[in-house]
């Protein structure tokens, strides 16, 4: 994880972030993330948006695509939003479209995708 500050307002920080992820299971790959980070002065009271490259299989499917993220958190909720870019896709992922989720589990953290491979 490495992320640069960027800018400072009023106490309120940006700051750009890029970091790597690895997926078991049925996404088995790695994908690289890069995003843009706004925290406040309140604690987890922040939002980001992110574009991921993932490259890697589903069962007997591979390519890559990209998930692009929106996310807004204050104290007291979180809410986001992850859509597979249209377009994005090589490989076998060419016509996939969908969304993506993140779900927390005894694990730490899981990606869900609720796709259509477009065939």
């Amino acid at each position: 994880y490495d992320e640069q500050p960027l800018a400072e307002w009023n106490g309120v920080k940006l700051s750009s972030a890029e970091f790597r992820k690895t997926f078991s299971g049925e996404l088995q790959g790695v994908s690289t993330v890069k995003s843009m980070i706004m925290k406040t002065s309140v604690e987890n009271a922040m939002s980001y948006v992110a574009f991921e490259y993932v490259v890697g299989s589903i069962g007997d499917r591979k390519g890559s695509f990209v998930i692009r993220h929106s996310t807004l958190m204050t104290p007291d909720a979180r809410s986001g939003e992850w859509t597979i870019m249209p377009h994005s896709g090589s490989g076998d992922f060419t016509e996939l479209t969908g969304a993506a989720s993140i779900i927390e589990g005894p694990q730490g953290q899981q990606l869900q995708l609720d796709c259509d491979f477009g065939d």
